[in-house]
């Protein structure tokens, strides 16, 4: 049981916005992870070594679902589809 993760695959989790709703994102294929991290404002995260496939995220998964929570707790969930569109 992994709750709303999917283990081996990274990241993939549900956030809490800030205004109490839940978005759903899964930045795992390279090229999308890539994208992603460029959306929440993190581009060193894009050309990082330890996340450059996804067996190398699986293994910082959890200080990728922090970074990730933290940036979608910082704005409302219509902010967060924004960006993520």
């Amino acid at each position: 049981r992994t709750g709303s993760s999917l283990p081996g695959i990274s990241p993939s989790n549900t956030y809490l916005c800030a205004d109490g709703n839940y978005v759903i994102i899964a930045g795992n294929g390279d090229g999308i992870f890539k994208r992603l991290m460029q959306a929440i404002g993190l581009p060193e995260f894009a050309e990082d070594a330890r996340f450059a496939d996804n067996a190398r995220r699986v293994q910082h998964n959890d200080l990728l679902d922090g970074v990730i929570g933290e940036w979608t707790a910082r704005h409302p969930i219509d902010a967060v589809l924004q960006v993520l569109e």
